[in-house]
């Protein structure tokens, strides 16, 4: 017989299980518990994170006090002066700024900072200058190219060769009377000597031999005009309403500047002469460049700027073939005869003040500004700039007779050098700019390694071993009493 299924009504269903309160509690407990117990493995794995993060920090720290000690015990015991640890101790750097504008305006008193190079306070070499000219408006020392010097000592010109140690003396007292100035040409073959007489000579040292005489007398003066186109004197233009004699056989060249072929002779009236010694008729161009006398006078490396210094408390600046300056500055109060171009800076030009101004200034020719102005204890009677570092030298007269070397673009002083007895008159820089020769009226001849090189880099003194005991007249004691004027 076969079975069939019968559907599910409502007398044959299943009865419904009853669920008991007491059972839906017991479940919520369980649950609870399984939560909480989760929240506990939870917090115990954070916790030993933690603890570990703790321990690391602690491990840190103790690492960091330990360099601290370390360090503190290095500089107690100066164990380690090379060190390159930072110095955690040390004062954080001020902010404070000097304003540029009071900088570059406002002077300062001189302060001798220290300066990481060495410079030499005693002279290399001292020799005996007898009968040197007391003339703060004359230039009696220069130093060639060629390793030689020139110096004015009793109206004689004597040559010292650096070199070799040689003295010897170029013509005699009848050729070359009251010489007030010398220069060396550019190339050092030639030696131009300005007498008090107008005169502008020229000499070739190794032959010993005058080899022309430049002479200005009152007919050829009548006018200053010339043809720049030409380079001549043009006679049409002498004109008696316009015309104007200067007398040049009475004023003296108290100083020279070569440019090439050009020799350029300052006169005591405050006439400026441009000689082309190529020529017969040498004068090229004449310009009434000073009210009175002309005491400083440089041309630039370039030789497209000429530098002039007056007794007229003056500085002018002149191009090449221009009579008219192209810039003037009367900020200085006495006599400016200390003139010198920076020969890395073209642009850049330093002038120093006699006694009663006293003042160093740098010019900008360009812009034509006031760079800086530094108020020195003495009058400058010279100004070097150094073609190894960049720094500048100025010598002193009345009343420090001292050298300062100075620090650019700051200024600062970083020596002062007790050179001489009295008021240091003449300077010169050997031709590897290392070595600066000075010469005051206590006569005495001085060479200085200021400007020496300390780098790997080798450079040949400007003396040999085999002149140690040579010298212009007679070996001095470097000890001698002081001497009076």
């Amino acid at each position: 017989m076969d079975y069939k299924r019968k559907p599910l009504t409502s007398i044959n269903q299943l009865p419904q299980q009853k669920i008991k309160k007491h059972d839906i509690f017991a479940k919520n407990i369980d649950n609870l518990c399984n939560k909480n117990n989760e929240l506990m493995n939870f917090e115990n794995i954070n916790a030993s994170k933690k603890d570990n993060l703790e321990n690391k920090l602690l491990e840190k720290i103790d690492e960091n006090n330990e360099i601290l000690t370390r360090q503190e015990e290095l500089v107690e015991n100066n164990e380690d002066k090379d060190s390159r640890i930072i110095a955690y101790n040390c004062q954080p750097p001020s902010n404070e700024k000097e304003i540029i504008r009071s900088t570059w305006t406002n002077s300062k008193p001189i302060t001798v900072k220290e300066v990481h190079r060495y410079i030499p306070d005693k002279p290399e070499r001292v020799l005996d200058a007898p009968k040197i000219g007391d003339d703060f408006y004359s230039e009696l020392l220069d130093w060639s190219i060629n390793n030689k010097v020139a110096i004015v000592l009793d109206s004689s010109v004597y040559i010292w060769d650096a070199t070799r140690g040689t003295t010897h003396i170029i013509g005699n007292k009848d050729e070359i009377k009251n010489i007030y100035s010398l220069k060396w040409s550019n190339d050092g073959s030639y030696l131009g000597i300005g007498t008090g007489k107008g005169e502008t000579q020229i000499w070739d040292v190794v032959k010993n031999k005058k080899l022309r005489t430049i002479k200005v007398t009152v007919d050829n003066t009548l006018n200053v005009d010339f043809n720049k186109n030409k380079d001549i004197y043009n006679k049409n233009l002498l004109k008696p309403e316009n015309s104007k004699i200067v007398d040049f056989m009475n004023s003296r060249i108290g100083c020279l500047s070569w440019n090439k072929n050009i020799l350029t002779s300052a006169f005591s009236n405050g006439y400026l002469h441009h000689n082309d010694v190529r020529i017969k008729d040498s004068l090229i161009q004449s310009i009434q460049a000073h009210e009175s006398t002309i005491c400083g006078l440089k041309w630039r490396n370039d030789g497209e700027y000429l530098a002039t210094g007056g007794n007229d408390n003056t500085v002018k600046v002149w191009e090449l073939k221009s009579s008219v300056p192209c810039m003037v500055k009367t900020d200085h109060s006495a006599a400016v005869k200390a003139i010198a171009w920076c020969p890395w800076q073209l642009n850049l030009l330093a002038t120093g003040g006699g006694l009663s101004d006293k003042s160093l200034r740098l010019w900008n020719v360009v812009t034509q500004a006031n760079l800086k102005t530094i108020k020195t204890k003495s009058q400058i009677t010279s100004i070097i700039w150094s073609n190894h570092y960049s720094e500048l030298l100025t010598t002193h007269g009345y009343s420090t007779n001292d050298i300062n070397v100075w620090k650019f673009p700051t200024m600062d002083c970083i020596s002062n050098i007790k050179a001489h007895d009295s008021r240091i008159l003449y300077s010169a820089l050997s031709p590897d700019g290392q070595t600066v020769a000075t010469v005051a009226s206590d006569e005495n001849l001085k060479f200085w390694s200021i400007f020496k090189q300390q780098s790997k880099r080798t450079y040949k003194s400007a003396f040999t071993q085999e002149i140690t005991n040579n010298n212009i007249h007679k070996p001095i004691n470097y000890n001698k009493k002081n001497h009076f004027r």
